[in-house]
């Protein structure tokens, strides 16, 4: 499959997964009732309440591998990973999402780096900068 029309898909994909009934039903167990305080929810990470702007539903296991690329994985592999019941997700506040998406990241940038050198290939934008 060309990897445009790849990535393309599993964008769509995504967007599509944000009214998945998986992660309406894990903010829904997140959900604390306080006298007085409504719609918190409490961080799986820091424990912390934040209203529900304040999260983000977080895959327990990530849809794209860390040190693997979208284009490792077949789209079913991705749509498995993506749609998957409450117990997938995890209810976690922004900052503690950004520190595991990050370092996730992290491991990914340094795979690809590390495949690079390998391969002996360098990217369209090093080759422009010469």
């Amino acid at each position: 499959m060309d990897k445009k029309i790849k990535t393309f898909t599993v964008n769509v994909l995504r967007r599509a997964s944000v009214r998945w009934w998986g992660k309406s039903q894990a903010y829904k167990s997140s959900f604390i009732r306080k006298e007085g305080r409504k719609h918190l929810h409490e961080c799986a990470e820091c424990k912390g309440e934040f209203a529900k702007k304040d999260t983000q539903a977080d895959h327990i296991v990530p849809v794209i591998e860390p040190g693997r690329s979208i284009h490792d994985h077949t789209l079913d592999e991705i749509a498995v990973r993506l749609f998957v019941p409450a117990s997938g997700y995890q209810i976690l506040c922004k900052e503690c999402h950004i520190k595991k998406s990050g370092s996730e990241n992290q491991i990914r940038y340094k795979t690809r780096k590390k495949g690079k050198k390998k391969n002996g290939k360098t990217s369209k934008r090093t080759k422009k900068r010469k």
